[in-house]
């Protein structure tokens, strides 16, 4: 739809397997293909020359958890020796672990996904109940405590959706930290409702996401 080359990265663990596994490492073998992708070698996998691969124009999409994965893969990390990245484009993100235990909302979490599942996404992953002390940010970003110099960042939630106030709450944070920030809170929306094309709102958010990745890449 934009013309330009993209690699999807797909989960490969089913969760439950996770506590007989080093819980960050698997983490990172979800996103170490995109991360690989800002070095020059690793631009060999994309179906172009890679001379047509611009590393200062390489952005991140992501849904959900994937959409927390990418907001990992964002944040900087010279050790990587890695460009740093042009936007990221997230889509109801999963982004804060301590979510699962805050009061509970008056109106978001009761479609799809709930506190429940959320509790049970984390404590797999990170081996101990959420909200412990000491979480990385490269497992949960909302925990990064530096937020500046990330990527421009389009952020779609749903007013419905669990994760509508770990959203708004990381939007501000981006703000403030001097990120420019394309927010897009749906109003009516829950988590995963764009699995309706048909839907109007599903419709509009399509439509609002194309536009941001096209402002994206073509700037």
């Amino acid at each position: 739809m934009t013309g330009k080359p993209a690699l999807s990265s797909h989960h490969f663990f089913d969760p439950q397997l996770l506590p007989l596994l080093d819980a960050l490492p698997t983490v990172w073998l979800d996103i170490v293909s995109l991360a690989e992708l800002r070095s020059n070698e690793a631009r060999m996998l994309l179906p172009v020359e890679p001379k047509s691969v611009d590393p200062a124009r390489i952005g991140v999409m992501g849904e959900s958890a994937g959409g927390g994965l990418v907001a990992v893969l964002a944040l900087p990390a010279p050790d990587r020796g890695a460009p740093a990245l042009r936007f990221q484009l997230l889509t109801y993100p999963m982004l804060d672990d301590r979510t699962c235990i805050a009061p509970e909302h008056p109106f978001a979490g009761d479609f799809v996904w709930a506190p429940l599942n959320s509790h049970f996404g984390w404590q797999t992953l990170l081996g101990a109940e959420p909200g412990c002390p000491h979480v990385s940010p490269y497992v949960a970003v909302a925990c990064a405590h530096c937020l500046s110099g990330l990527p421009q960042t389009y952020i779609a939630t749903g007013a419905l959706d669990f994760f509508v106030d770990e959203n708004l709450e990381f939007a501000r944070r981006l703000l403030a930290a001097g990120v420019p920030v394309d927010l897009n809170p749906y109003p009516g929306a829950f988590h995963g409702f764009d699995l309706m094309p048909a839907a109007d709102i599903s419709r509009r958010a399509l439509a609002d996401r194309l536009a941001a990745l096209r402002r994206f890449i073509e700037v």
